[in-house]
């Protein structure tokens, strides 16, 4: 009889182990991307709560390994590249990149002006870019990179006794609300709307975010971002932050950069390399 229980006992156990092997197993398929802490189902659901957008939530649930695979990306890069500088966010005064590069002790650069500085990512992405832009028969003039939070002061006054505040605010931006002050912000050519058409403007519509650079103002969202039109104003932010914005944000800048700096924490703590 006592036989008989043990080998009834072991039957079970052998039974409860298969069954937490198989609930292990499934618990595991459930995760979506090995660098997060998210169930499909529980993904969903944060998706639904964060964002408004009914086709963004679409296209994000369609591709939820991609989407998170970009997300562990810029999880795993400089989080300054994805600051949201814009009218309701601004930059403290004293905001200066740490890693600033004068672009005047690079040979290869062409510049409008001497004292031009940029971050040293931008410029290792700019030089790729330049490069094959020249292959190409593309030569790119950079006009603007780096300001100050007071050199932004200047300018903006400047707009606004040539043009009054109205005008003056849809051209420029008041001192810490400027992407300039990143340092990962350059304007190309002649910084106005003759650039608009030229081989210089059409060579980086087609093909600058192939190296991490994001046209910040597009035509037809001037209410949007409060700025008008400005087919020479890039800013780096990154390869896969580019790849985010153009699959799943509409391939608007401001709409990605919102939808980050709402959920970059959200997305941070349920990432398992956090505490790497």
């Amino acid at each position: 009889m006592l036989k008989v229980i043990w080998i009834l006992l072991l039957g079970l156990f052998i039974i409860s182990c298969g069954e937490t092997s198989d609930t292990n197993q499934k618990e595991e398929v459930l995760f979506i991307h090995e660098s997060f802490n998210v169930s499909q189902s529980d993904f969903a659901h944060l998706i639904m709560s964060c964002i408004d957008d009914e086709l963004i939530q679409e296209r994000i649930l369609s591709d939820a390994f991609l989407f998170l695979d970009l997300v562990d990306q810029i999880l795993s890069t400089d989080p300054n590249l994805l600051i949201l500088v814009d009218k309701q966010h601004h930059l403290p005064a004293d905001y200066v990149p740490h890693d600033l590069i004068a672009l005047d002790s690079l040979s290869w650069v062409h510049v409008n002006r001497k004292g031009h500085f940029l971050r040293e990512a931008s410029v290792t992405a700019l030089y790729e870019m330049h490069q094959q832009a020249k292959r190409e028969g593309i030569t790119l003039l950079v006009s603007s990179t780096y300001r100050s939070y007071d050199r932004q002061k200047d300018v903006y006054n400047g707009w606004v006794n040539s043009l009054g505040q109205v005008q003056a605010d849809r051209l420029s931006a008041v001192a810490g609300s400027s992407q300039h002050q990143l340092g990962t912000a350059i304007d190309f050519g002649s910084i106005d709307a003759s650039f608009t058409g030229t081989k210089m403007e059409r060579w980086l519509a087609s093909n600058a975010h192939l190296y991490g650079f994001s046209l910040s103002y597009p035509q037809g969202y001037e209410l949007e971002t409060g700025y008008d039109y400005e087919s020479w104003h890039y800013r780096y932010i990154g390869s896969a932050a580019v790849q985010l914005q153009r699959m799943f944000f509409n391939n608007l800048q401001y709409q990605m950069l919102e939808f980050w700096e709402k959920n970059e924490t959200l997305f941070r703590d349920i990432w398992k390399k956090k505490d790497a």
